[in-house]
């Protein structure tokens, strides 16, 4: 689907607030919110969401390192600094959590490995029952 590719983030190449800031804003702007809007077609297909909860855990990963190499560097980003990550940062992923995430790494993930093959419509069925919540 949409979105930007992810990169190894290495510390020495965030060295600057301006990078931290373009970096993490990309893949916020082009990359989450690009993810949040596709969910819908993922959802539908069973399995599916748990390829959308990968692609999403890529994007969050990279933001929490880069974030991170900016505290550690001392850089001083004013947008993507220490209070950020305590006061949006960290909050906001639990609320991905309690709401979608807990869903995705438990229900998806075993249908997509275990009961895919044997099962397939009742995991049809329920992935319909939990869909209908979003």
């Amino acid at each position: 689907m949409g979105g930007v590719p992810t990169v190894a983030v290495e510390c020495s190449a965030f060295a600057d607030a301006e990078t931290i800031d373009s970096t993490i804003t990309t893949y916020i702007v082009d990359g989450l919110i690009v993810e949040n809007e596709e969910m819908v077609y993922y959802s539908w297909f069973w399995f599916g969401m748990y390829f959308w909860h990968l692609n999403m855990m890529s994007y969050i990963e990279k933001i929490e390192a880069i974030a991170q190499c900016g505290i550690a560097n001392e850089v001083g980003s004013e947008n993507f600094g220490e209070d950020w990550m305590g006061e949006t940062f960290y909050p906001t992923m639990q609320l991905y959590i309690d709401n979608v995430w807990y869903l995705t790494e438990i229900w998806w993930v075993t249908a997509f490995i275990g009961f895919f093959p044997y099962f397939g419509w009742v995991v049809l069925i329920i992935n319909i029952i939990f869909m209908l919540d979003f």
